[in-house]
């Protein structure tokens, strides 16, 4: 019955654009941190704090535009925009996104396997199993999945008892009837 509630209130109340939109300029404006920007506004200078910006005028990389371009391009899809004047962002487990390496695209698509069956698996911070290692998937945990795949790497959400704990990228994770209690999405 509680898998059954749950999967209701996944498809009966999807992301809203404010939360999609949250995320596309979190995941914007990291790669200008990244990259040594200071920001000016309130919402910039609370996020990420300025303490090791450098210049006004990064200088990115013919990838990182190519990302920025990706999200412009979502961020135009979801018609955003995040107003800078506020001090805070509705991005879940925002302390753990700053601390990624590769940077996540939300997507407008959600699904969730609810009650992992399969073993252990770590998460981290990139798509890559040298970075660090931010988290794990344990049986019973209901993963959350509401971003891009990139590389054969997916990006998760995890939630234990109805709390969202822990996120990073896995290597493709198969959810199946077999690996999941229940299957929504």
């Amino acid at each position: 019955m509680r898998a059954l509630i749950f999967i209701l209130t996944i498809l009966s109340a999807p992301a809203t654009a404010g939360t999609i939109c949250d995320e596309l300029w979190l995941t914007r404006n990291q790669v200008f941190d990244q990259a040594g920007y200071c920001f000016g506004s309130t919402l910039g200078k609370t996020v990420f704090n300025n303490a090791d910006c450098t210049t006004k005028s990064p200088a990115l990389s013919a990838r990182a535009k190519q990302f920025v371009d990706r999200i412009k391009s979502a961020e135009a899809a979801s018609r955003c925009n995040v107003s800078t004047d506020r001090r805070q962002l509705d991005v879940p487990l925002l302390a753990q996104r700053m601390q990624l390496h590769d940077l996540p695209i939300r997507d407008d698509t959600e699904s969730a396997c609810i009650g992992w069956r399969g073993p252990e698996v770590a998460l981290f911070a990139g798509r890559n199993t040298q970075t660090m290692s931010i988290g794990t998937i344990r049986p019973g945990d209901t993963i959350y999945s509401a971003h891009l795949s990139a590389e054969g790497w997916d990006f998760v959400i995890l939630q234990r008892a109805g709390q969202q704990v822990a996120l990073g990228w896995t290597p493709g994770i198969a959810y199946d009837v077999d690996s999941c209690e229940t299957f929504a999405g």
